[in-house]
């Protein structure tokens, strides 16, 4: 497994207040999250006027693959036209030999627990982390649900049909089909 880190550091000539700076760091931030596979945070003095530090990090079993992604990074932030991309590092984690057997190197942590691979998870840990039987992952609702007696999300299902969440949503105010409403009235 590698982690590729970049850390980027942005001029913005044309930032007169934090409003604007904000505006231009997170259009950058916005654009680059829907284009690629990334996690990119502002990470240096968010109270500098006209200089702005994001750091990108991406997750990759391939190490060109993560070379590749903030190379794209690199791309999109140099051709900003509200922001000067001033500085550039970066920075490729392997984690394992080579990138792989992270497996071996979990086994000391886990025998340091008293664990071995493929062992079962110590009770408290499941309570933290509820699943059903085929292993899915029951969310944040389970233990409350499962404790009244429910099961996974019955609490909010008990009895009656739940609402879609686009019917949801459509009651916030959009236009709703007169059909979706029983007889409440005073929620649209």
């Amino acid at each position: 497994m590698f982690v590729g880190v970049g850390r980027f550091v942005l001029h913005i000539p044309s930032a007169q207040s934090l409003k604007q700076r904000r505006q231009v760091v997170r259009s950058c931030k916005d654009r680059i999250r829907a284009k690629l596979p990334v996690s990119i945070a502002e990470v240096g003095d968010v109270e500098r006027l006209q200089v702005a530090e994001l750091g990108v990090a991406v997750v990759s079993a391939d190490a060109t693959r993560c070379d590749e992604i903030l190379g794209a990074a690199r791309s999109m932030m140099s051709q900003l036209r509200e922001a000067v991309l001033a500085d550039v590092r970066t920075e490729l984690i392997a984690l394992g030999e080579g990138g792989k057997g992270i497996a071996a190197d979990a086994e000391p942590s886990l025998n340091a627990r008293g664990l071995a691979p493929g062992d079962d998870l110590p009770e408290h840990w499941s309570a933290a982390f509820p699943v059903d039987a085929q292993g899915a992952d029951l969310g944040r609702g389970a233990k409350r649900d499962q404790a009244a007696g429910q099961g996974a999300r019955g609490a909010q299902h008990a009895g009656r049909d739940a609402p879609t969440r686009g019917a949801a949503s459509k009651r916030r105010g959009r236009a709703v089909d007169s059909d979706e409403y029983d007889a409440d009235e005073g929620d649209a």
